[in-house]
């Protein structure tokens, strides 16, 4: 998932037009939405970011990837919120 480009959150949301695509949080989206109420909407149909400090696949912890630059498993880039795993989404 990539990071909202106005807050650096999760965002779940892309808004594509022109070629032009906007990633953006629930709470930007908010802001910036462009048919009036349409965030309420997607953001109960996608839900708050379910990103942990714990992977709850291989136990692998946040702060394990920050120190050694390694995750625990292959589902740990969705799960960990991590800013060296955000840092690599943006790649």
């Amino acid at each position: 998932m990539r990071l909202c480009e106005f807050c650096n959150e999760p965002a779940p949301f892309v808004i594509r037009a022109d070629e032009l695509e906007r990633h953006l949080c629930a709470k930007c989206l908010k802001l910036e939405e462009p048919v009036p109420g349409i965030a309420d909407l997607l953001n109960k149909l996608v839900g708050p970011s379910k990103r942990t400090r714990i992977c709850p696949h291989c136990g692998w912890k946040a702060e394990q990837v920050e120190h050694t630059g390694k995750v625990g498993c292959p589902l740990c880039y969705e799960a960990l919120d991590s800013p060296l795993l955000h840092e690599i989404e943006r790649l």
